[in-house]
């Protein structure tokens, strides 16, 4: 599991009823990774808002250029894209694979470089090399006390 540290976690939220509303969100992970804006969760449980995902260029450019026209310039010397929320709270849904696969017209030979990626990864494991990088993060959130 890939673990990030927390150097920043703030939002704000509003609750109406069974309506809660986040906003301000703020999460930082140094200067690696962040996420920025809000959502809503309505009473049925259906999800809406925008997210800001904030990544280092390198990061952006590992994604063989699939990312060059999702992930713009900003603040804080990372890139953002712009992610759409949707779905539920069981089954919530975003946008950013979307965005990252319509890019696939404009940089075909991208498949080509993710694909020699992931198979390096798999045939190095077949070396020992797993104990050397750590696998793409999973959801695996848990907060003290939650109830559902």
């Amino acid at each position: 599991m890939l673990e990030l540290s927390l150097t920043r976690a703030s939002f704000a939220w509003t609750s109406s009823g069974k309506r809660i509303s986040v906003s301000d969100l703020n999460l930082r992970s140094d200067d690696r990774f962040a996420v920025g804006g809000g959502f809503v969760v309505a009473p049925d449980r259906t999800l809406s808002g925008t997210l800001w995902i904030g990544l280092r260029r390198e990061y952006v450019r590992r994604l063989g250029g699939l990312g060059d026209d999702v992930f713009y310039s900003g603040h804080d010397g990372l890139q953002w894209a712009r992610v759409n929320l949707s779905g539920t709270t069981k089954k919530p849904q975003q946008d950013l694979a979307s965005q990252l696969m319509h890019q696939l017209g404009r940089h075909p030979l991208a498949v080509l470089s993710l694909g020699f990626k992931g198979i390096s990864w798999y045939v190095g494991n077949w070396f020992g090399a797993e104990k050397d990088w750590q696998r793409p993060a999973q959801a695996d959130v848990t907060v003290a006390g939650a109830r559902s």
